[in-house]
C-alpha cells in the first residue's frame, strides 16, 4: 500500500515535467517522416512515429476493405493523386506510463501534426498492421486504436480524420 501511494506520488510528479517534442522531415523514397515523443528533460519515455502519403493504388494494404468504407463514404480521403493516409510506423511507451493517457495523447498529436503538415486535408489514420508489408500493432497499441474508433468514425482499426484533431 505505501508502495503504490509513493508510486502514485512520484508520477504526479513526473506528469508536471513532461513536454511533447514533435518532429517532421523528408525521408525518401517512404515519404515524409512525422513523429511526436512524450519527453522528461531530454529523456524520450515515448514515441509515435510514422508516415503520409498518397496512394494512387490502395489494394496491397490489409486493411484494404476497412480504407474503402471509409473512402466511399467519405470521398474527400482522395485527391486526383490517390487516397491519403497517414500510417503509424512504430510507437511505444514506458511500461510505467502505460495505462494514464500518455499513449493516447501522443497518437491524438501525431495526428494533429500530420494534419497541420499536410495542408489541413482529411486523412485516413491507420496502424501498421494495415500496412502491405504486414506490420503489426502490439495489444497496448490497439487498445489506443479502439479508443480512437469511438471519437472519430472508423471502419475496423482504420480512423477517419475529417477535421483537426
Amino acid at each position: 500500500m505505501k508502495k503504490q501511494f509513493i508510486k502514485r506520488i512520484a508520477m504526479k510528479y513526473l506528469a508536471r515535467q513532461l513536454t511533447f517534442m514533435k518532429q517532421y522531415e523528408k525521408d525518401p523514397p517512404y515519404g515524409e517522416l512525422a513523429s511526436v515523443s512524450l519527453m522528461s528533460n531530454d529523456v524520450r519515455l515515448g514515441i509515435v512515429e510514422g508516415y503520409h502519403n498518397i496512394y494512387p493504388n490502395i489494394s496491397g494494404f490489409i486493411c484494404y476493405e476497412d480504407i474503402m468504407v471509409l473512402v466511399n463514404k467519405y470521398p474527400q480521403m482522395k485527391n486526383s493523386k490517390g487516397t491519403r493516409i497517414v500510417e503509424v510506423d512504430r510507437s511505444r511507451i514506458e511500461p510505467d506510463l502505460k495505462g494514464q493517457g500518455y499513449g493516447t495523447k501522443m497518437y491524438l498529436m501525431y495526428a494533429r501534426l500530420q494534419w497541420e503538415r499536410n495542408g489541413s486535408n482529411p486523412f485516413i489514420f491507420i496502424p501498421q498492421e494495415c500496412n502491405d508489408e504486414g506490420g503489426s500493432t502490439s495489444v497496448d497499441a490497439k487498445r489506443i486504436w479502439k479508443s480512437l474508433a469511438k471519437r472519430y468514425p472508423s471502419s475496423g482499426s482504420c480512423i477517419a480524420i475529417l477535421k483537426k484533431p
